[in-house]
């Protein structure tokens, strides 16, 4: 698809206008905006101005936000403060806890598809493009769905889940654990398997499980964090506020020290 920049003349406002080809009964597109419409309007998703089909596109409008996480890390030379990666993932618990109360996951956490607001938004994240989320509970029955494989990957390879190299279906757990390579990426400025020209599907995997080589230098509660995403269960819900707790701890940790050794 395609992203324009656009004035909302009746709202008197920046909007960002999504174009997509139609070739069949249901875009990519469309489905984003079934996604956002079920959300609703709430901290951290996108506000939808406007979806409808114009001549062979499907358009949705959107809120105009601010750079990319990925953009705004490159300024920084990849590097930002404790505080800011803990207060970034904070807000990302959030987010997904919420869209998850809602039934639904994202499939494709990466710094791309994470927005910094604008105005006095710019403290505030925004998680975008929903266009392969999915529900991991039927709506009417509330069932969860069945671990079973899928016929494709789903997410980006760089932050996707182990299970989803494998092709396996997605869950709540899949979010976690892409939010723990995040992590790992904001504190460390890049992860092992990127820029490695050859590197197979199989080598990054080898990568992943190996948890202890992979947060060697970290913060103890970021490993933390990846063991205790893939030691759920498929269909088990995550312990936000565990999660949030051990990001807290991140912070306090380093309080610590420093006190520690100013004593």
């Amino acid at each position: 698809g395609e992203v324009y920049h656009a004035n909302d003349i009746i709202g008197d406002g920046d909007v960002v206008v999504k174009l997509q080809c139609i070739t069949g009964s249901t875009t990519s597109l469309e489905h984003e905006y079934n996604m956002l419409r079920q959300l609703g309007d709430t901290v951290g998703i996108p506000h939808v101005h406007w979806f409808g089909r114009e001549d062979n596109y499907d358009a949705l409008v959107l809120d105009r936000l601010g750079q990319s996480l990925e953009s705004v890390f490159k300024t920084y030379q990849h590097s930002f403060s404790r505080n800011t990666i803990v207060f970034i993932a904070h807000q990302l618990v959030c987010c997904l806890q919420y869209i998850h109360s809602k039934y639904f996951i994202h499939c494709d956490l990466k710094p791309d598809n994470i927005l910094i607001g604008t105005g006095k938004d710019t403290h505030k994240i925004y998680l975008v493009d929903f266009g392969i989320s999915k529900q991991y509970r039927y709506l009417r029955t509330h069932l969860h769905i069945a671990f079973e494989q899928t016929t494709s990957l789903t997410g980006t390879p760089a932050f996707m889940s182990i299970n989803s190299h494998a092709g396996m279906e997605l869950g709540r757990r899949d979010d976690i654990e892409s939010l723990a390579y995040l992590l790992i990426y904001l504190f460390r400025g890049s992860l092992p398997w990127l820029h490695c020209s050859g590197i197979s599907d199989e080598q990054v995997v080898e990568m992943k499980y190996d948890t202890t080589k992979l947060c060697q230098g970290l913060p103890e509660e970021v490993e933390q964090i990846l063991t205790y995403s893939c030691s759920l269960l498929f269909d088990q819900k995550p312990d936000y506020t565990f999660l949030c707790r051990l990001l807290q701890r991140i912070n306090s940790t380093v309080l610590r020290r420093t006190v520690s050794r100013l004593g």
